[in-house]
């Protein structure tokens, strides 16, 4: 169970059961419902340039128990030609998911382009995450 102890124990690492490319993810616990939110790249592959796959697309799922089992993924971003990653989480006291990320055009070789990087700001309704 995540967070039983609020970090004084841990049991054994194991998946979640995600593919992802080496991009980070971000975990948060939404105020309103008490669910945790998980953001990643749902995006895998060991072929592609580097970090094993695209950081694109950039999907949001729910858990309602503890990680256990996680909602559908729903995309915040798909663009297969721009780099989504690094995101963070926050809330508003009125209910509005901040989700933070960078983001950069992909080169024709598949590198994530360093040139220009820029910073994005989603703002959705945590409503939205349960698909209603």
């Amino acid at each position: 169970m995540l967070f039983r102890s609020r970090g004084a124990t841990w049991s054994p690492g194991e998946s979640m059961g995600f593919r992802a490319p080496e991009s980070c993810p971000a975990l948060a616990r939404i105020p309103s419902t008490g669910d945790l939110l998980l953001l990643w790249n749902e995006a895998y592959d060991p072929k592609h340039y580097s970090h094993g796959g695209k950081r694109t697309p950039l999907v949001a799922a729910v858990s309602k128990d503890e990680g256990k089992t996680w909602g559908p993924a729903r995309p915040i971003e798909t663009d297969p030609d721009r780099a989504f990653t690094n995101p963070g989480i926050g809330f508003t006291k009125g209910g509005d998911v901040l989700v933070h990320y960078w983001t950069s055009e992909y080169r024709p070789n598949g590198a994530m382009g360093d040139d220009r990087i820029d910073l994005r700001l989603a703002i959705f309704d945590v409503d939205w995450l349960y698909g209603r």
